[in-house]
């Protein structure tokens, strides 16, 4: 099998692959309905919406630092969506 089977075995490299594949070809399908001043705001939201995931459903330890920095996203967020 050789190459395939080293592939086949790295199967969760392949489906983050394929996740940014599909990340990648749905916001450049938002720009096609978008003003980019909308779209890019709404991806920045993602990072406030990981966060908070990462921290309630995976328990994963979330220092002050990424928080601070979620905040500053969030706040971003709300002060270009508000203009």
């Amino acid at each position: 099998m050789g190459r395939l089977g080293t592939l086949l075995r790295q199967w969760p490299i392949l489906i983050a692959v394929v996740c940014m594949a599909i990340s990648f070809f749905s916001f450049l399908e938002l720009l096609k309905i978008a003003d980019l001043s909308f779209a890019v705001p709404v991806s920045a939201a993602t990072i406030v919406l990981e966060t908070l995931l990462a921290r309630l459903l995976l328990r994963e330890p979330v220092g002050p630092r990424r928080w601070t920095g979620t905040a500053l996203v969030a706040v971003g967020v709300l002060l270009l969506a508000r203009s």
